[in-house]
């Protein structure tokens, strides 16, 4: 029988596998894969665009050991392109393990070190991840209508950047013909976040009203402010 538990005990090193969710405090070292196309031949670009992909990939399986399995699919997707792309802030070194074409692709298998606490606040940032400690947060889909001009926007993106204690983050923002919509994760009460619009005097509030898990709050920039 201890012989059995021994035989287990080894095979569960011997593949790297850890119960527990991975320390925060800690780079974490992941062997992955990546691969691309060789377009005309080009296998020097082939092979930057492989290891490229290997690096997303070691951003994404990073962001697994850290968010719950409740985080909703959907939710992360909407942010993984945002993500990969910092792949200079989460990737403190790695390593070319070995590389090889195959047909007309080129793979290489990289070991990267990725570092924890930044991915983990940036997470924290953009919603999927609470905060230790955190007070109540809530969402809201903001929609503001009457943009009009350059100012209108600088004042709005003025505006959201001065209350941080109020507003924690705000992913993604989309401008369209006079509108803007922002999806917010506030801090605390929604009602403490249309206070401070009212007292900003730019805005006239059209609707308050919830949506799903959120509230929605749609907003006419006012004539005279212009």
């Amino acid at each position: 029988m201890k012989s059995r538990l021994l035989i287990a005990l080894l095979i569960i090193m011997g593949t790297g596998y850890c119960p527990v969710a991975a320390d925060p405090a800690q780079p974490l070292s992941l062997q992955v894969e990546g691969k691309a196309a060789v377009a005309k031949g080009d296998e020097a670009r082939a092979r930057q665009e492989a290891v490229k992909n290997a690096l997303e990939t070691a951003i994404v399986q990073a962001c697994g050991r850290i968010l719950s399995e409740k985080v909703e699919q959907e939710s992360f997707q909407a942010v993984k392109s945002l993500l990969i792309n910092r792949t200079d802030r989460y990737v403190n070194t790695f390593s070319i393990v070995s590389e090889s074409r195959r047909q007309n692709d080129y793979l290489v298998q990289v070991q990267a070190i990725v570092a924890l606490v930044p991915l983990r606040d940036d997470l924290a940032q953009m919603g999927l991840l609470p905060d230790a400690g955190a007070r109540e947060s809530s969402s809201v889909l903001l929609s503001v209508r009457g943009i009009r001009r350059y100012t209108d926007f600088k004042r709005l993106n003025a505006f959201l950047d001065s209350r941080p204690q109020i507003v924690k983050s705000r992913y993604p923002c989309r401008l369209e013909w006079q509108r803007m919509d922002c999806e917010l994760t506030l801090s605390g009460p929604f009602q403490n976040f249309t206070a401070e619009l009212k007292k900003a005097g730019f805005y006239q509030m059209e609707a308050l009203a919830g949506k799903s898990e959120a509230v929605e709050i749609r907003l006419q920039i006012q004539e005279e402010v212009r």
